[in-house]
């Protein structure tokens, strides 16, 4: 934990591309919980 912290804070541009990764990841897996949560409730009223 601590020692994580440090590396964030010794690179702050490596901690900027990971959160940059996260939010794209995050992004293109709203589609998918979309279409997937619409198939489900499609099952469901069926």
């Amino acid at each position: 934990m601590a020692t994580g912290s440090l590396q964030q804070g010794n690179e702050p541009v490596y901690g900027g591309k990971a959160l940059r990764g996260v939010l794209i990841g995050s992004a293109l897996a709203v589609p998918f919980w979309v279409v997937s949560g619409a198939l489900l409730l499609k099952a469901l009223v069926q």
